[in-house]
C-alpha cells in the first residue's frame, strides 16, 4: 500500500500526485482518501465573510477538485475502488463557518454516491465523533 498526499487547494500539488500515483499504478487508483479540513471559530453575527470562505474552499471545493482530478484514475482500477470523505468530526456551537463547510461536503459526498454508482466506484462519507 503506498500513500500520496498533495495540498488540496493547490491545482499544481495535486497534477503532482496525479502523476507520482500513475508511476506507481500504471494509472490506476483502488481509494481516494480525502481528509482535508480547516475551521473557523465565531457566532455568525460576529464573523468575517473573508474568513468564512476559506474553510469552504478547503472543505468543500477542495473535495471536488481532488476527486475530479483522481476520477479518471479511479475508472481505470479493477479492484473495486472507492472514495472516502471524512466531512466532520463534530459540530460545536461557534464553529458555524466549519459546520456549515462540512455539511455542504456531505451533501457533495451523497451527491458523488449517486453518480459513481453507475461506475462501480464506492462513496463513502466517515463522519468521525468527538470523544
Amino acid at each position: 500500500v503506498s500513500g500520496l498526499s498533495s495540498w488540496t487547494t493547490s491545482d499544481e500539488s495535486i497534477a503532482s500526485s496525479i502523476s507520482q500515483n500513475s508511476d506507481l499504478t500504471d494509472g490506476s487508483l483502488d481509494a481516494l482518501l480525502n481528509n482535508a479540513g480547516a475551521g473557523y471559530s465565531m457566532p455568525l453575527m460576529d464573523l468575517d465573510i473573508a474568513e468564512a470562505r476559506k474553510p469552504f474552499d478547503l472543505n468543500v471545493f477542495s473535495l471536488i477538485r481532488v476527486t475530479h482530478a483522481f476520477f479518471p484514475l479511479l475508472v481505470k482500477s479493477t479492484l473495486g475502488e472507492m472514495v472516502v470523505n471524512n466531512t466532520a468530526c463534530s459540530s460545536a456551537a461557534f464553529c458555524r463557518g466549519s459546520n456549515a463547510s462540512k455539511a455542504a461536503a456531505a451533501s457533495i459526498t451523497e451527491v458523488l454516491r449517486l453518480e459513481f454508482g453507475p461506475f462501480c466506484i464506492e462513496v463513502i462519507n466517515l463522519m468521525m465523533g468527538s470523544v
